[in-house]
């Protein structure tokens, strides 16, 4: 039960982190935070998917810190 709901997890947080990179600028940042979505999407061992996931995170409040997307509008 709990392989399945993180499996549901990941989809959803991968189909979210897709729009967000469509915005990010780096393509170094892109493809490894797209290759962490991609690890953590099938990663089976809870501790090895934590890990993943706190690097996703750092990857991700790095981006937050940096500067600002304009948004349309602005």
């Amino acid at each position: 039960m709990e392989a399945v709901i993180l499996a549901e997890s990941a989809v959803r947080l991968g189909n979210i982190l897709a729009l967000w990179l469509s915005m990010m600028i780096n393509d170094t940042d892109r493809d490894r935070i797209r290759e962490l979505c991609s690890l953590i999407a099938v990663e089976q061992d809870r501790h090895k998917l934590l890990k993943l996931i706190e690097e996703l995170s750092r990857h991700i409040d790095a981006k937050d810190e940096g500067p600002k997307v304009k948004q349309i509008g602005d």
